[in-house]
């Protein structure tokens, strides 16, 4: 199948914009729908095929929808170009929704989950308007609420329980605070709630006895097989049979003998000996002079007389008394004074006094032998070489090969998936 990728892509989760507007539940871009319409066609899973064709049918519509698996598409995202309309899915995302926790009897193998996805990508291929021409964020999220709301619709006109059809809203890829081209998760789940809730109340106000179709997926049947299949036929191959060789052993003369002329040193021994250092000798030593203390008596002053006044005369009629006193003439002895004085008593000398020799103990090395030389021979080199010889010559021989099998498993297909709707009354 050849496409040629000229719209707008939409997708369930995130919003990207490349050269068209690429939008979706999840999101991708037009990039990757490229790579989808390039690679080889994938057969498109009946199961798939059959929900979206069920749920056209459901709503009394005709438009032909490709379904298309495709690996490179991060989840689910719808197409529209000027001929056809298209949903690409990752085959791997769907088992992942399908091991989400869920029971429900009315539907076997599928979860409700990639059918509110499905219904989802449906709600914006239905709308033409989503598909044509550039549009403001306003507009892109209004677009996603749009899509939201008909998947409640379609979930609810499915018998799909509601807590488990908004399933696929909590997914970790749907943003809680919305993007640029989504809506919060509030706001989408709210819308989702709004188609939900008006199909309930279409059906207790028009239909006095509501019913609702129940989605009955049979799986496809396969019986499993043992089988031996050729995986090598037999031949045979030509196989080489070495030369065989012998060893001999030669020695070879790498280095020729040659004479070494060796001196040989002389030996010594060790002996001890006393020399002098100094000679014997004398020493002049000084004899300081020796001295004694004399006291001798040194005349100061000789005797001598002097005149001194003494009594007055009782006889002396001056009213002075110093008239009346009578001079005499006294004698005044000599004076003398007591010297101490050292005198020599020796005169200073000198005294030799003999110093004895020093000696000193060294040792020294005696000639015990003379220094000699001798001849010594250094015997040559030889080397031992392995050298092969031919004894016979390689041959070649021929081989059987035989052929190898495998025992492999095969599936094979029965009975191919049905999808049922069956219209259930509602309570």
């Amino acid at each position: 199948m050849k496409i040629r990728i000229t719209a707008i892509v939409i997708s369930f989760f995130i919003l990207t914009i490349t050269k068209a507007q690429n939008t979706g539940f999840h999101g991708t871009s037009s990039s990757i729908v490229d790579m989808c319409t390039k690679i080889r066609p994938v057969v498109t899973e009946k199961t798939v095929q059959n929900i979206v064709d069920k749920i056209l049918i459901k709503k009394g519509l005709s438009q032909p929808i490709i379904v298309m698996s495709c690996p490179v598409v991060s989840h689910c995202v719808s197409y529209k170009d000027s001929k056809e309309s298209y949903i690409f899915y990752n085959n791997n995302f769907f088992k992942e929704l399908e091991n989400l926790e869920f029971t429900n009897s009315n539907i076997s193998s599928i979860d409700w989950s990639i059918i509110t996805i499905l219904a989802h990508e449906l709600g914006h291929l239905l709308n033409d308007k989503h598909f044509r021409g550039y549009h403001t964020q306003v507009e892109k999220r209004q677009f996603e609420l749009e899509a939201d709301e008909f998947a409640g619709i379609t979930l609810c006109e499915l018998g799909a329980n509601y807590e488990q059809a908004k399933k696929a809203f909590h997914h970790k890829d749907v943003s809680t605070e919305g993007t640029h081209s989504h809506p919060p998760r509030s706001e989408r789940l709210a819308a989702f709630k709004k188609g939900w809730e008006s199909v309930q109340k279409r059906h207790v106000i028009d239909d006095p006895d509501p019913c609702y179709e129940e989605v009955i997926v049979e799986p496809a049947q396969y019986e499993e097989k043992e089988e031996q299949i050729l995986l090598k036929e037999a031949s045979t191959r030509i196989e080489v049979v070495p030369a065989v060789y012998t060893t001999e052993e030669k020695k070879l003369l790498i280095k020729k003998g040659y004479e070494i002329l060796e001196v040989v040193p002389a030996s010594f021994t060790t002996q001890t000996e006393q020399i002098m250092v100094k000679e014997p000798s004398e020493r002049l030593e000084y004899v300081p002079p020796s001295y004694e203390t004399v006291t001798k008596q040194v005349l100061v002053a000789p005797a001598s007389t002097k005149w001194t006044k003494g009594r007055a005369s009782r006889n002396c009629l001056s009213l002075n008394s110093e008239d009346c006193k009578v001079w005499c003439l006294t004698e005044v002895p000599a004076q003398y004074k007591t010297v101490t004085k050292q005198i020599l008593a020796s005169p200073a000398t000198t005294r030799s006094i003999p110093i004895s020799a020093e000696y000193k103990t060294i040792a020294r090395a005696v000639t015990q032998s003379p220094a000699q030389t001798k001849l010594r021979v250094v015997p040559g080199e030889y080397r031992t070489v392995k050298k092969q010889k031919l004894q016979s010559p390689a041959t070649t021989r021929e081989v059987e090969v035989p052929a190898e099998y495998t025992t492999i498993k095969k599936k094979k297909l029965v009975k191919d998936a049905v999808t049922k709707f069956v219209k259930v009354p509602c309570d």
